[in-house]
């Protein structure tokens, strides 16, 4: 069967995750890519800003979606894959910031994957466009 999946950036909303599903499946979707990015964004990332989102346990992390899988299920949407916050690699950051996506977001990101029930998950590494001009430099 052919199944049709947008991102859930800017559609699902965290105060009612359930009315997004919904209205993804109206539109006629069957799956969705769940976008971990609005919880750490890249703006901020390439700008060696760094929130506490992730600094979350993976208990309280699975707590904070459990209304985002339940709706999911409810309006009948299957997550299929996800989109792990990027970058994973920040061109010119500190150490800290770098071991932190990796060491810290990287793994609780596939946590929330698994959480999901979900097979896949996006990761973007690095992009280096923006140190190098261009992304035929890149």
């Amino acid at each position: 069967m052919l199944e049709i999946g947008v991102q859930t950036k800017n559609v699902v909303e965290d105060e009612n995750p359930r009315h997004g599903f919904e209205m993804l499946k109206k539109a006629g979707f069957t799956c969705a890519d769940f976008s971990l990015n609005d919880y750490l964004a890249n703006k901020d990332l390439y700008c060696f800003q760094v929130n506490d989102f992730f600094d979350k346990s993976n208990k309280e992390l699975e707590a904070f979606f459990s209304p985002h899988k339940a709706g999911a299920k409810a309006a009948g949407i299957r997550i299929h894959q996800m989109h792990m916050p990027y970058p994973m690699y920040v061109p010119g950051g500190k150490q800290e910031l770098n071991d932190y996506l990796m060491n810290v977001v990287a793994p609780k990101s596939m946590n929330v994957c698994a959480f999901f029930g979900c097979r896949y998950i996006v990761v973007h590494g690095f992009k280096l466009v923006r140190n190098l001009g261009s992304e035929e430099a890149e």
